[in-house]
């Protein structure tokens, strides 16, 4: 009985540290996949965001030789964006619920998306992602 109430003294403070030293390793794991996810997401919103504020200057410049030059490549970007946010939209909270709990709903890439969609149904023409981009700002 009493070898046992030793062993058990020793197994157990080992046990114990073993458990939390994982449970940190987990917690450390996890957060290191949350930073690869947000690293894949803010790559092609950073090509965005410049070619967004190429384009913008181009428009206040009035240079439209330079503002259509730069319309296709913020197109690729938020097509790109959008791809990426439907893989990543759970796992960074970037859904149209998530971000409207944090007060934050206009910053939702799907929520541009359903404007395009809405656009399309009543059979105007859709205006081009760039163009509502430039007037996400006003």
């Amino acid at each position: 009985m009493k070898l046992a109430a030793i062993a058990l003294s020793f197994v157990v403070p080992l046990v114990l540290t073993t458990y939390f030293l994982v449970n940190e390793s987990n917690i450390k794991i996890n957060f290191n996949q949350q930073e690869l996810r947000g690293d894949r997401y803010l790559r092609p919103l950073s090509k965005l965001l410049a070619d967004v504020e190429v384009h913008r200057s181009a428009v206040r410049r009035e240079d439209v030789a330079e503002a259509s030059r730069t319309e296709a490549p913020v197109d690729a970007d938020l097509g790109e964006l959008l791809a990426i946010d439907r893989d990543l939209h759970d796992a960074l909270k970037t859904t149209s619920a998530a971000l409207s709990a944090r007060g934050r709903a206009s910053a939702a890439p799907s929520r541009l998306a359903a404007t395009f969609v809405a656009r399309n149904a009543n059979d105007t023409p859709p205006p081009r992602p760039h163009s509502l981009l430039c007037r996400l700002d006003h």
